[in-house]
C-alpha cells in the first residue's frame, strides 16, 4: 500500500509507551463492558462465560499496568493520610439509600 502524500515526512511510529498505554486502556474498558454484559444475562452458562471474560481482560490490565510501572512510565503519586483519613471518615458516615 502506498504511502500516503498527506502524511509525507511524518513520522506515524507509535512508541512502546503509547501502545501500552493504549491496549491498557482497551482492556480496561472491555472488562467493563463483559462485566455488565453478564449482570444483563438472564442465562447463567451466558454470565459465568461473560464474567470470566471480565477477569481474563482485568488480568491482562493488571499485567499491562505492571509494564507501565516497570518501566517508569507510571508512578502513582503516593497517598497524602489526611485525604485518606477525610474520605475514609466520609464513606464510614454515609446512610445506605437502598430499601
Amino acid at each position: 500500500m502506498p504511502a500516503n502524500p498527506r502524511y509525507k515526512g511524518v513520522n506515524l511510529m507509535l512508541d512502546e509507551r503509547t501502545i501500552t498505554v493504549d491496549a491498557l486502556a482497551m482492556a480496561k474498558y472491555s472488562a467493563v463492558l463483559n462485566l455488565e454484559s453478564a449482570l444483563n444475562m438472564s442465562d447463567p452458562q451466558a454470565r459465568q462465560t461473560h464474567q470470566m471474560m471480565s477477569q481474563d481482560d482485568v488480568q491482562i490490565a493488571e499485567h499491562l499496568h505492571q509494564i507501565l510501572v516497570q518501566r517508569g512510565w507510571d508512578q502513582p503519586l503516593p497517598a497524602i493520610p489526611q485525604q485518606t483519613w477525610q474520605v475514609a471518615q466520609q464513606f464510614a458516615t454515609m446512610q445506605p439509600t437502598l430499601s
